[in-house]
């Protein structure tokens, strides 16, 4: 079944293809794309090139990593600016992209008879139909009237399949942020570790109602990795930093342990450090984040500093998920598995280096509180006392 997985997932991405130095194209979904290699998924096997081997790379992922930096000069409020990045993604095969952008865009005009030809809208007297399940229904009414969770907007993106009973410009924008944050995940770390784009698209549940978010222990957000969905309770209000949290699981997730070699081994405090690491580093309205790396958490920083007894580097190392679920100091053992994150990342260069080398391990499940203290060549109490430090000199 995996094998089948894989080869529908790569025929899924027709348009992508690699031309080598040599004359030669292989054709196959582009996995892997940096300055140093460049894999292709041909059916159920993976094709590695060094970059200079390679001529041209045309992949789905580089059509929308450019659109995406037109959404980002994109004028707020610009309808037409909107609707020509739409009828873009349409002309370059990016179809989930082209309908979300048009629906977006259908949120500052709902009369722009192009976008509603972009979303797919069946034009009905004066008015425009949109599919409902198996139902048609008026645009108008359906964007003006509250969604029960069965008859939800549902998106498809490149990455994403997202579903929202939430008004239309929150259920569409939620879309976008999904992207937005993998553009920055993989910007940030594609170099550094083994990311392959993952073989399917991650569901994203946000929930408009508590009566249909499926309770889990209390938490108004999180990601069940065996259903591969991150859930969000959007009753209240749509908390942006916490989807961005939950993407950052699915993300870890479905390049580390669900994926063709299926080794990963992220530890508990990596993967919340990092999950807190990357809303800490945003900023702006929905769909138009901002994420920029190494930005401070203070509240997380001023949490770990005036901690009576923090958490000792043996403990936060063998934190396992049930400890973040559990009532007991659950802040203070977010804040310190982000605090220890940024240490690890920005203290110095020499540090950041061991880091992703004990991240790599993790990615192949080597992921213990030993092979840290490997990775680091750790004297632990030096360690302890220079991340004490750092967190100290915060203020």
């Amino acid at each position: 079944m995996q094998i089948l997985a894989l080869a529908l997932a790569a025929l899924a991405f027709p348009g992508d293809a690699v031309t080598l130095k040599n004359g030669k194209t292989v054709e196959g979904r582009v996995v892997r794309d940096t300055a140093r290699e460049v894999v292709v998924r041909v059916g159920s096997q993976d094709k590695r090139f060094g970059a200079d081997e390679v001529l041209l790379v045309s992949s789905q992922a580089r059509k929308l990593e450019e659109l995406l930096a037109q959404w980002d000069a994109c004028p707020s409020g610009d309808v037409g600016a909107v609707r020509n990045l739409a009828r873009e993604c349409r002309a370059r095969g990016l179809d989930g992209e082209a309908r979300v952008f048009a629906l977006l865009g259908l949120t500052l005009d709902g009369a722009d008879a192009a976008l509603h030809e972009l979303a797919g809208h069946e034009r009905r007297g004066e008015g425009w139909r949109v599919r409902s399940g198996s139902k048609r229904e008026d645009f108008d009414k359906r964007a003006a009237r509250t969604l029960d969770w069965g008859d939800a907007w549902e998106f498809e993106t490149t990455h994403f399949a997202v579903r929202s009973n939430l008004a239309l410009r929150e259920a569409v924008g939620c879309a976008v942020e999904l992207e937005l944050v993998y553009r920055a995940f993989f910007a940030w770390f594609e170099d550094e570790l083994p990311l392959h784009e993952p073989v399917t698209a991650i569901t994203a549940h946000v929930h408009a109602d508590s009566a249909s978010f499926p309770e889990a222990s209390g938490r108004l957000a999180y990601f069940d990795p065996r259903a591969n969905v991150l859930h969000v309770n959007a009753a209240q209000r749509l908390d942006i930093g916490a989807l961005v949290h939950e993407a950052v699981h699915a993300l870890l997730h479905n390049t580390s342990s669900n994926t063709k070699a299926a080794l990963g081994a992220v530890p508990a405090w990596l993967d919340e450090g990092l999950a807190e690491y990357l809303p800490s580093c945003r900023y702006g309205e929905l769909a138009r984040g901002v994420f920029t790396a190494g930005q401070r958490n203070e509240a997380h920083f001023a949490r770990h500093r005036s901690a009576e007894k923090p958490y000792d580097l043996g403990r936060v190392l063998t934190f396992d998920s049930g400890d973040f679920a559990a009532s007991s100091q659950s802040d203070l053992k977010y804040s310190q598995a982000y605090t220890l994150t940024h240490f690890c990342l920005h203290s110095s260069p020499e540090q950041r280096t061991q880091f992703f080398e004990f991240f790599r391990r993790a990615f192949a499940g080597h992921g213990s509180a030993t092979d840290f203290k490997s990775a680091f060549e750790l004297n632990e109490r030096k360690f302890e006392a220079a991340w004490r430090e750092y967190v100290l000199r915060s203020r």
